[in-house]
Parts: structure tokens; C-alpha cells; sequence
């Protein structure tokens, strides 16, 4: 069992204000994740920021804060970008995973 730290405390006590924080927070989680995905196969096919940029019609600069995740990208830009890199994106809804019984016990 792992042990609770402050960052349990700090979303148990925002989720007594929003019970959705969680759900929330584990769909960023997860667009985090593909967003790596992308990265690391644009970099696998020696691909630059810019080449991706060219194809997807936007700047470098918009591809590097995508990567960065300081911004909250439209679909077709990732849809684009997936292809760019030889995969697609696949979206469907799924109940949130659940949070372990050690992060949200009192």
C-alpha cells in the first residue's frame, strides 16, 4: 500500500469542493501520456518540431507547447499529428479509472 503525501491531501480536499476532480484529473493524465506517445515516435522517425509543423499546418512554436502540454490542443491538430507520425488516434468513452484506496482513504 503506498503511503499518502501532500498531493493526496491537496486533491481530496479540492475534490470535497468538485467531486469530478479525479475523473478530471486522470483524463489529463492520459492525454499527458499520448501526447509523450507522439513525441517519442515523431523523434523515433527523426522527424523535427518544424517537419511536423510544416504537415500539420501550424507553427514550430505550437507543436513545442503541444509537447510541453501548456496548451489544450484541438482534436484535428492531435488527429494530424498521430498521422504524421504513422498512427491514429482512437477516442472512445470509458469509466474513469478507479483511485487507489490509499489516495483517497482518510
Amino acid at each position: 500500500m503506498s503511503e499518502r503525501d501532500d498531493l493526496d491531501d491537496l486533491i481530496e480536499r479540492f475534490t470535497a469542493d468538485d467531486p469530478d476532480l479525479p475523473a478530471v484529473l486522470d483524463a489529463l493524465a492520459g492525454a499527458r501520456m499520448m501526447v509523450s506517445e507522439l513525441e517519442e515516435r515523431r523523434e523515433r522517425a527523426g522527424l523535427t518540431q518544424e517537419d511536423v509543423a510544416r504537415r500539420v499546418g501550424t507553427t514550430q512554436s505550437a507543436i513545442a507547447r503541444l509537447e510541453r502540454s501548456d496548451v489544450d490542443p484541438r482534436l484535428s491538430t492531435v488527429v494530424k499529428y498521430a498521422a504524421i507520425v504513422g498512427c491514429v488516434v482512437e477516442l472512445r468513452p470509458v469509466p474513469p479509472r478507479a483511485r487507489s484506496q490509499a489516495a483517497t482513504a482518510k
